[in-house]
């Protein structure tokens, strides 16, 4: 049996593919094995549940048209899969740079970090040391694609202007015309 081919055309977020890895986890592995991190690949010999997809691999395909969702996609399971990072403070993270456009100077140095460390996945072939190494392929996106996700990644720096707050006033401003001051 080969394995288990999975295609999330714009899922917009990356909880599919969060929530399948963490199913699988519990499902076959016992909590200690690999060190914690278990990407739902199977056990050592004899230990977990055997469903009989345990040791099958899940290969997920992404659709996802503006390259800056698919770069965010990435982040997050960057930041899901980090064993560097304790567990709780993993979860604010990933909860944070989910839902916020306004974070942290902690976080924002993370951002910033891991940015500089997607770029090397995208284009370092072997440089790239991190969480997602030997489990994401993007051989799969045209020249094209990664040079915007590189892009992408590269404007997670600190050192490009962006005023969120401005924006979001800009938004409001259009959104609600005449209604807006009132």
């Amino acid at each position: 049996r080969g394995p288990i081919n999975v295609l999330l055309v714009r899922p917009c977020d990356p909880r599919s593919i969060v929530r399948t890895i963490a199913e699988r986890c519990l499902r076959s592995c016992p909590p200690d094995v690999e060190g914690g991190r278990c990407l739902g690949g199977g056990c050592p010999e004899g230990e977990g549940r055997d469903d009989g997809n345990r040791a099958r691999p899940v290969h997920f395909y992404v659709l996802e048209n503006p390259t800056e969702v698919l770069a965010r996609h990435i982040l997050l399971l960057h930041v899901f899969l980090d064993g560097t990072i304790p567990l709780r403070q993993r979860a604010a993270l990933y909860l944070e740079l989910f839902g916020n456009s306004l974070v942290q100077g902690r976080t924002e140095r993370y951002l910033e970090d891991a940015g500089r460390r997607l770029v090397k996945l995208v284009y370092g072939g072997g440089k790239y040391e991190g969480a997602l190494k030997g489990i994401m392929d993007l051989n799969h996106l045209r020249q094209r694609e990664k040079d915007d996700l590189a892009g992408a990644f590269e404007s997670w720096r600190r050192s490009v202007e962006y005023d969120v707050r401005e924006l979001r006033d800009h938004r409001l401003r259009g959104y609600y015309g005449e209604r807006y001051d009132w």
